[in-house]
């Protein structure tokens, strides 16, 4: 099982993005960032950065990147080992 941490570490993620991770992970299914901003409790905005942030680290991806409403996230596959 790899190190959380240390691998975290080299990608600078924030305690939210850790957060944004815990949720897509433990339930294992698809989320909105409306969803991620309710069961987190942190602001739409914070959420919607976060989630830039983790895409453009490779550790999750965007399902529907046209729908600008709605769109849906999961990890990428490598990280669901976590």
């Amino acid at each position: 099982m790899l190190d959380l941490n240390a691998k975290m570490a080299n990608k600078k993620v924030t305690i939210d993005d850790y957060e944004i991770i815990f949720i897509l992970n433990i339930r294992n299914k698809l989320r909105i960032p409306s969803e991620i901003s309710k069961e987190t409790g942190l602001k739409i905005y914070d959420v919607s950065r976060a989630l830039r942030g983790l895409k453009s680290k490779g550790l999750i991806i965007c399902l529907n990147e046209a729908d600008k409403r709605a769109r849906l996230y999961e990890l990428t596959k490598k990280e669901k080992k976590f």
